[in-house]
């Protein structure tokens, strides 16, 4: 591809946390992503599992509110939705390579907007072009709670690891094929995604 394709959105097949450190995650039956919280500080432990092909989609150039692209998850009592009203996202592909700004990116809990937008030089993301401009793709990154992030002090030092995998749909994909289309492909993609699930955790 000689120019960069914009992605107009970003379905999501799985989110969740990175496996390793005080992340713990796994495939669950029937599509969904199971994550948890080992340890959590004084926080104690958490844990959710996504809803998988049903989740909704990031939309690039739009600020989506609790639940709009992924359901919640209860902990400690409140749901947790992540959210991306810190600011719109957007991102390209271009050589098989794909850029994100997701600067955004927030988790709201229990009235606490959380940031959990990547870190310097921690997003790591990886594209495989399934044709027509759609794409499979992987994206995760870390954040580290600071006071910076005008949250409560109880919850400084704690550190996210985030997981996003789907399908990149960008502005070269023919017409927009129903929400089933897109269901399947995720679920014919499932084998690349434990595979690329399994390297995650081997590294």
């Amino acid at each position: 591809m000689a120019h960069a394709a914009n992605i107009e959105s970003l379905l999501i097949g799985e989110i969740g946390l990175l496996s390793g450190g005080l992340g713990s995650s796994a495939e669950q039956s029937g599509g969904g992503y199971l994550s948890a919280y080992t340890d959590f500080g004084p926080l104690g432990s958490a844990s959710f599992v996504s809803q998988g092909s049903t989740d909704g989609a990031i939309l690039m150039g739009t600020a989506q509110g609790p639940g709009d692209f992924s359901a919640g998850f209860l902990w400690q009592g409140s749901t947790a939705y992540a959210t991306t009203l810190n600011g719109a996202p957007s991102g390209s592909i271009a050589h098989g390579t794909m850029s994100l700004d997701l600067s955004g990116f927030t988790g709201e809990w229990n009235g606490i907007s959380f940031s959990a937008s990547p870190d310097s030089g921690t997003l790591a993301t990886a594209v495989s072009h399934i044709g027509n401009g759609v794409y499979f793709y992987t994206a995760d990154w870390t954040h580290l709670v600071t006071a910076s992030d005008d949250v409560p002090a109880l919850y400084y030092g704690i550190t996210f690891g985030l997981h996003l995998e789907g399908i990149a749909v960008t502005n070269l994909a023919a017409p927009v094929p129903e929400a089933e289309t897109y269901a399947m492909m995720l679920a014919g993609l499932g084998l690349v995604g434990l595979v690329a699930h399994r390297r995650r955790t081997r590294t």
